[in-house]
């Protein structure tokens, strides 16, 4: 009879038998010691959350308990920290005297070769070869497509639709896909699976190595975004003007009404100022949303400002689309009777 252990990765609870779970927990120290900075660890948590993935593909077919066979063929499935050593040297601490003269777990012995498992290849902006934000690249590894035909033909397609269709779509597909900033998200980007061998030839490259034609593209994409952020500030100066206007005539005429408003201001006020005010606010909203969110990304290009988080994106998004329905629905009763969208003008 052996004893089974409850451990919980990344929000996953597995039961485990107890020579499995020492196994294990000696395996994640090693990686632990072979990746010991900041990133190192993101590294060990990404690894982590591969080897739950793993656990509950065996939960799956049945069974209820992860033994210490599985646990091997996990091990292996992912890879040893000694897989680094090609060419690196990969420092781990001695295993204290107690833990030398102790049995050598399984894993010690020399494992058989890698399997080689399909990995179905996700969508990420790729943020090591970008021009703007990564957007074309991503979707041309996604695709199996050259990226350099991927953006030639964008260019084609943006002169045959005017240039801004694809402008507003690139923006909102900068915004909606992540980009592939962590060494699971880019091994996930290029259809890998997620083992220290793939991990250690990802972290042997540079990142930061481009070509004389990449950087070229990179400076003229960063004058490019520089002058469509300044563009795009100037119009959010320009809104929140018109914000604040609108939103104080709309408290004028909830303190002194319409009447009294125009009175105390000697300015034309009719029937419909309020709702004209009212689809005002909404559409210096829109604009400040859409050109604010034109600014922050001109800023990640230029000043590698960091990406908007999700929540961040969603509320922008949700906050955007409310305002443009309802401006809208405001737009059509002015029109169908008889009004102009323009404050003050009947």
């Amino acid at each position: 009879m052996k004893k089974a252990i409850q451990v919980n990765i990344h929000d996953r609870i597995f039961y485990i038998d107890e020579d499995a779970y020492e196994l294990l927990q000696k395996y994640l120290h090693r990686l632990s010691l072979a990746f010991p900075d900041e990133e190192g660890q993101e590294i060990v948590s990404d690894i982590e959350i591969r080897v739950a993935e793993l656990f509950e593909e065996r939960i799956v077919l049945g069974y209820n308990v992860i033994n210490i066979d599985y646990v091997n063929k996990v091990i292996d499935t992912v890879g040893q920290p000694e897989d680094l050593q090609d060419g690196e040297t990969v420092i781990i601490e001695e295993e204290t005297a107690e833990e030398s003269n102790a049995t050598p777990p399984p894993f010690t012995e020399a494992p058989p070769k890698h399997e080689k498992t399909e990995v179905k290849k996700k969508l990420f902006r790729d943020v090591n070869n970008k021009v703007f934000g990564g957007v074309l690249s991503g979707l041309g590894i996604y695709l199996d497509w050259n990226i350099n035909v991927m953006r030639v033909l964008a260019i084609v397609i943006a002169l045959c639709t005017q240039i801004w269709p694809c402008i507003v779509v690139y923006l909102i597909a900068w915004m909606v896909i992540p980009p592939a900033d962590t060494p699971r998200r880019r091994l996930e980007m290029l259809g890998k699976p997620v083992t220290v061998d793939n991990i250690g030839q990802d972290l042997r490259k540079d990142p930061d190595q481009k070509s004389s034609g990449q950087e070229f593209v990179s400076i003229a994409a960063k004058i490019i975004m520089g002058i469509i952020g300044i563009v795009a500030l100037f119009f959010c100066g320009g809104w929140a003007i018109g914000l604040i206007f609108s939103i104080f005539f709309l408290i004028g005429f909830a303190i002194f009404g319409v009447g009294g408003l125009g009175a105390l201001m000697a300015i034309p006020v009719g029937a419909a100022s309020v709702l004209q005010c009212t689809w005002s606010m909404l559409m210096c909203i829109c604009g400040l949303v859409l050109f604010g969110a034109i600014c922050w990304l001109s800023g990640t290009v230029i000043f590698n400002w960091r990406s908007a988080q999700k929540g961040t994106l969603i509320g922008a998004g949700i906050i955007f689309i409310i305002a443009l329905a309802a401006s809208l629905i405001i737009l059509f009763q002015l029109i169908s009777n008889g009004f102009a969208p323009i404050p003050f003008v009947d």
